[in-house]
């Protein structure tokens, strides 16, 4: 086992998420959403795209909340017993029982959510403050690294001391701290 089995989890959890947020689209004004997207630079493409699937979805908000809501839950459990198979192979050691289903479905969206949402912050603070543009790059790096070191501690792994997980969470932050080219 390895990323090739956490990779299409991942992918169904975007889609799961996705299909939350139009139910979420569905629930405000299309117009409101529209302004609020123009007052933000976002591009007119995207801007009619989101305005158009929050207008579709108006009839079926609340199906499309309920569904995502159920699918959500269910991808991030798979996501977070896939993540513990892959480390657990990854150190050589028996997997841990999960317990809570929807204890850990949680766990694991509120991570991966927590994730999109912090690095979104400091990418946006970079472009709104940028005396602060070193800082924060570093940022980009600390705030994986951090996460990652954290998620390391709790999934199944040999070692006996923080510093054996440090390795990975260098890679996962290196390799996710990547500036983007604005």
């Amino acid at each position: 086992m390895s990323w090739p089995v956490v990779l299409p989890r991942l992918f169904f959890w975007l889609l799961s998420a996705s299909l939350l947020a139009t139910g979420v689209l569905g629930l405000v004004d299309g117009d409101r959403v529209a302004d609020a997207l123009r007052d933000e630079g976002v591009g007119p493409v995207l801007v009619d795209a989101i305005t158009d699937a929050s207008r579709r979805s108006e009839t079926m908000s609340f199906t499309l909340l309920i569904v995502g809501s159920l699918l959500v839950l269910w991808t991030g459990y798979t996501g977070i017993k896939a993540l513990v198979l892959v480390h657990a192979t990854v150190w050589g050691i028996p997997p841990k029982r999960l317990g809570s289903p929807v204890r850990a479905s949680l766990v694991f969206n509120g991570a991966v959510i927590g994730f999109i949402a912090s690095m979104g912050v400091v990418r946006w603070l970079r472009t709104e403050a940028e005396v602060l543009g070193l800082i924060l790059t570093l940022l980009l790096i600390v705030v994986p690294f951090m996460l990652w070191l954290t998620a390391s501690r709790r999934l199944p792994h040999r070692g006996v001391d923080w510093l054996d997980v440090v390795p990975g969470a260098i890679v996962v932050a290196v390799g996710q701290g990547q500036p983007s080219e604005d």
